[in-house]
């Protein structure tokens, strides 16, 4: 600039190097911030008004979004496509249900920009009426508010109207838990049956059902005496039994085995190679197999092993999920700190195991696990 010329009660009139005119004038942002605005043209006018333009857009609210012709259900099956496109199987399966059964009958064929907050209560009432679990009517309310939160960020809202809108407490349903002398004689008759070996690992590591179905042997470190949760088996009519992601990202973890449980998998592995060689197998990944052809076990399988099992020391009205909170139960009687039983379990978070768990007493980790295993091994049922 080859200096100022003229000054108002506004901004300055001056020169560039190039003789053109410029005009420039400090303005307070919406942030709060001081910012110097500078507009040049070939007349003073021209300068002041490209000047005025410049600060018109960075002072302007923005405009709200358009209205959309979308409605609820066309952007909640947009936000299922999107965001669980490669999700667990049995999850998408699950979110399918809800929002065919209990959002698109109700809302679906609502425009994204005439729902209002009182609809959604009032929908959520109408479930509560209708006898719907807490449960169920939170997952339906996570799925409408999820989607209506990707409509602002596509800025097809101008704010989600779900915000504020409470679901139904959910009642924290706590699991029932063995005695140590019924885990002994669960363990004592597993050992005979063909996926005994999974009842075991489910019980001693507290995994999931999906998690010990889905075991591979490159996930098997005999010589270290670890296991590795990778992933997990899935299965629906739709896609059949696929090997896909863990519940969580924590519940990709190692898992230091016992001694005891070690020599449980090379029996098994022992086993198997009989088993493929009796029946005509090819080459299996996996520690749990189908009878039938050696391919990838149905996860539901291990419930009927579970059953079976349970039905022959009395223990019918346990649950397979059962021991994998007996599992925790133990483990916390056995002095391990709550956040180790996180890890061990692959719970998303230590504060989701202290919710559960925070009435059991916590004490030192060292090898509890390896202690626990004794304690099955060795201490005989009454």
């Amino acid at each position: 600039m080859m200096g100022t010329r003229r000054t108002d009660g506004e901004g300055s009139y001056g020169r560039t190097s190039d003789g053109r005119f410029s005009f420039t004038r400090q303005v307070t942002l919406p942030d709060g911030r001081q910012k110097r605005v500078k507009g040049e043209g070939k007349s003073r006018t021209l300068a002041r008004q490209r000047c005025e333009r410049r600060i018109a857009a960075l002072v302007a609210p923005p405009a709200p979004p358009p209205p959309s012709p979308k409605t609820v259900g066309e952007q909640v099956a947009y936000w299922l496509d999107v965001t669980h496109r490669h999700g667990r199987a049995t999850t998408v399966k699950t979110y399918r249900w809800v929002i065919d059964h209990l959002i698109t009958p109700a809302l679906g064929d609502e425009r994204l920009i005439t729902v209002k907050a009182s609809h959604l209560k009032r929908w959520i009432t109408d479930m509560e009426h209708a006898g719907r679990a807490a449960r169920t009517i939170g997952l339906a309310r996570m799925i409408v508010r999820a989607a209506l939160e990707l409509a602002v960020q596509d800025e097809l809202l101008p704010r989600n109207p779900m915000t504020g809108v409470r679901a139904p407490k959910i009642p924290r349903s706590v699991g029932k838990s063995l005695t140590i002398v019924q885990a002994q004689q669960l363990l004592a008759v597993a050992r005979s049956h063909r996926l005994g070996l999974a009842i075991r690992l489910i019980l001693g590591l507290g995994l999931r059902r999906g998690e010990a179905a889905g075991l591979r042997w490159q996930d098997i470190d005999l010589q270290a005496g670890t296991l590795a949760i990778a992933g997990a088996l899935s299965y629906t009519p739709e896609t059949g039994v696929v090997y896909g992601a863990t519940k969580t990202p924590e519940g990709t973890r190692r898992i230091q085995l016992p001694d005891h449980l070690v020599s449980g998998i090379r029996e098994h592995q022992v086993q198997q190679g009989e088993d493929r060689a009796a029946m005509g197998w090819g080459a299996t990944d996996y520690l749990f197999t189908s009878v039938a052809n050696g391919g990838m076990l149905k996860p539901d399988r291990l419930y009927a092993a579970f059953r079976t099992i349970a039905k022959e020391v009395g223990l019918e009205g346990f649950r397979l999920h059962d021991l994998r909170h007996s599992a925790a139960t133990f483990l916390l009687a056995e002095g391990v700190k709550i956040k180790r039983v996180q890890a061990i379990l692959g719970h998303a978070s230590a504060a989701t195991t202290m919710d559960i768990y925070a009435h059991l007493l916590e004490g030192d980790d060292g090898d509890a696990l390896e202690r626990l295993q004794k304690r099955f091994e060795n201490e005989k049922p009454c």
